[in-house]
């Protein structure tokens, strides 16, 4: 009877790894979206050549992602790029593959919890309650459309990844608990939680330092610090305080004597730290909402159509959501003996969301920070939807009620994929169910644009559809910058002259509005185009565009930095090179420590005859400590450097 239970097991859970495939297909040939264009297609730095200890290492700290950098992200995806080149269908399928790993390890760790249930309030748990139970909430999460794109945008590998190790972490730890509490040895699962995977987790994406916290809540609502020997709970509890409260207290406290940095933080954004505050109640409410009733129609890559909450009745939903979020809390708190699985999922639900949707200067809303969190409402749900304790009459109609929940999450995911699966479905969509998003109503605009270059006998209708959405996009935020950026680039790629209205309020908003990301790169596209001689602009024009962005008193550091070298393209392209040597220096001074800029600078010394400086710049810079992808840049100029030396001493 054991052995064809085990069969069954591994056959349901084999059936439900088929599903996911099944429902995901559509979408792996898709191709790269949003920040995977910066993080990947144009990171140089990610895309090695050779699998030697200088270009992983050059890749896993390729780009300033976080604090952390998230060197173990970078690393997967620069082994994607080896194997496979920029072909978005290795890099989703590697993403699928972590999707169902995780999916795996969200199986086991329902097990463990279940397993503390039935231990201490529970008894009418028997095993094949708990595999169905633990099969369930696998089968919402790993089917649940909102879990899409931290699969199929490929960058929220960083998201899926730091997931996984928390959940392994956290499904060791219980393990380790349950092991303890039958009399066995438990230290080295526990152990491994915080010594192997909080690591992991960690240099994955930072949210990976809300383990210790998790594994708090699993102690506190189901093992209740519980030893078979009293003397061990010491223990148990420096292990705590040395993890999680500890820490909490220090980050508390560096949080409130650096409120200057943080608030600083929002400079860059178009709203408050109060803002936020009271928006992101809102938001973790369209979470739960989704979770628990998704809509393709409410899904989407971009979200930046959800209005700010700029007081408590502003709008009147924010004071409720604000509400509704300290009952859900005084929920947990009350329930914490009665219901500890319920306990369990809300603050596992809350503290997930704790780093995202708290104080810190990120965007307002993107689907993937409920990757991790949404578990904490589908347990429990699953839990007293299957629980044997509830009338055996309504038995079959719970599980009915559950099987047909897996079959619209399923079919929900496949249809969301069908479209992720095609770059226009996906901006037509988007841009219907989001008429309100800038973003959306961009990238559409964007599709058009490489129509109308893929297809030159239909090129004018195509340029009218992409100005109709990038007007739309320059509408609804009055704070971007992509809509007027693209009206003014593609007027000039087809030699119409500059809608004067549209420039001019494009160099407002670069340089009053907070300097963006996006902001960059297209100042960057412009510049290409300049270089190319495909967009025409007058000087006058392109340096009131460059000008603009480099007057803006939020333009800092690195950022500065990349915009100068920027406009020192365009000074060389319009024959200025004391300018060009000016922007090239204060580049450096932007940002000293990427030598990129400092071989820029050489560049220009070197064309105006300055070999001294250019010489002293050039032995500034350690060929062995160069990242590999710079070190032939770094050998052309000192080819340069001595040709120009060459000629000097023939003169």
């Amino acid at each position: 009877m054991t052995d064809l239970f085990h069969k069954q097991r591994l056959l349901s859970i084999a059936g439900l790894a088929i599903l996911v495939l099944l429902a995901y297909a559509p979408g792996l040939g898709g191709s790269f979206e949003f920040d995977d264009e910066a993080n990947i297609v144009r990171n140089q730095p990610l895309q090695i050549t050779e699998l030697t200890p200088a270009q992983l290492k050059q890749a896993a700290f390729s780009m300033q992602a976080g604090p952390l950098m998230r060197p173990i992200s970078y690393l997967t995806l620069a082994l994607n790029y080896y194997f496979g080149g920029l072909n978005p269908l290795y890099f989703k399928l590697t993403n699928l593959f972590i999707h169902l790993l995780t999916g795996l390890a969200i199986y086991w760790l329902s097990r463990q919890l279940l397993t503390a249930c039935r231990r201490r309030i529970q008894p009418a748990l028997t095993l094949r309650h708990i595999h169905w139970i633990s099969l369930t909430v696998t089968a919402f999460w790993l089917l649940h459309p909102m879990a899409l794109t931290s699969v199929l945008y490929v960058v929220q590998r960083m998201n899926s990844l730091s997931a996984l190790f928390v959940v392994l972490g956290l499904a060791g730890y219980c393990q380790g608990r349950n092991r303890q509490l039958e009399g066995q040895s438990g230290v080295w699962f526990i152990l491994a939680g915080v010594l192997l995977f909080m690591p992991l987790a960690m240099f994955s994406k930072e949210n990976g330092a809300l383990l210790p916290f998790f594994m708090l809540i699993a102690e506190l609502t189901l093992f209740r610090f519980a030893m078979p020997d009293p003397k061990n709970r010491r223990w148990l509890l420096a292990f705590f305080a040395i993890v999680a409260v500890i820490p909490a207290l220090f980050i508390s406290g560096y949080l409130l004597t650096h409120l200057d940095q943080l608030i600083a933080g929002y400079s860059s954004r178009d709203f408050t730290l109060g803002e936020r505050l009271l928006t992101q109640a809102r938001v973790v409410w369209f979470y739960i909402g989704m979770t628990l009733a998704p809509s393709i129609s409410q899904l989407g890559l971009f979200h930046d159509d959800i209005p700010l909450s700029t007081g408590l009745m502003a709008p009147p939903t924010t004071a409720l959501a604000v509400f509704g979020l300290g009952l859900l809390l005084v929920a947990a708190l009350a329930f914490l003996r009665r219901a500890p699985l319920l306990s369990f999922g809300l603050l596992f639900f809350l503290v997930g969301h704790s780093m995202e949707s708290s104080v810190f200067a990120l965007e307002m809303v993107h689907e993937h920070r409920n990757y991790l969190p949404m578990y904490g409402l589908l347990l429990p749900l699953c839990y007293y939807l299957l629980h044997p304790a509830l009338p055996a009459k309504t038995g079959r109609a719970r599980i009915a009620l559950a099987v047909v929940f897996v079959g619209v999450l399923g079919v929900s995911t496949a249809i969301r994929a069908s479209y992720w699966g095609n770059p226009l479905q996906l901006a037509l969509m988007e841009a219907r169910n989001h008429p309100d998003s800038a973003r959306s109503q961009y990238r559409l605009g964007r599709m058009y644009w490489q129509l109308m270059e893929l297809q030159p006998e239909h090129a004018d209708d195509y340029a009218s559809l992409a100005r109709e959405r990038f007007r739309q996009a320059a509408a609804a935020d009055p704070g971007s910058t992509s809509g007027l950026f693209a009206l003014v680039m593609l007027d000039a790629r087809q030699g119409i002259p500059a809608n004067s209205a549209q420039l001019d309020e494009l160099v407002h908003r670069l340089q009053s509005r907070p300097f963006a990301s996006a902001s960059y790169s297209q100042l960057s596209d412009l510049s290409q185009c300049l270089v190319k001689g495909l967009c025409r602009l007058t000087k006058q024009q392109v340096n009131r565009i460059f000008t603009a962005g480099l007057a803006n008193p939020t333009l800092r550091g690195s950022t500065r930095a990349k915009v100068l070298s920027e406009v020192m393209v365009i000074a060389l392209m319009q024959g200025d090179l004391p300018r060009a040597l000016t922007l090239g220096e204060e580049a450096v001074r932007a940002d000293p420590k990427d030598p990129q800029h400092r071989l820029n600078y050489v560049s220009i010394l070197i064309q105006s005859g300055q070999l001294e400086p250019a010489r002293d710049m050039l032995q500034s810079l350690d060929h062995s400590q160069l990242q590999p992808f710079l070190q032939p840049r770094l050998l052309a100029q000192k080819k340069a450097f001595h040709d120009a030396e060459r000629r000097l001493q023939r003169q």
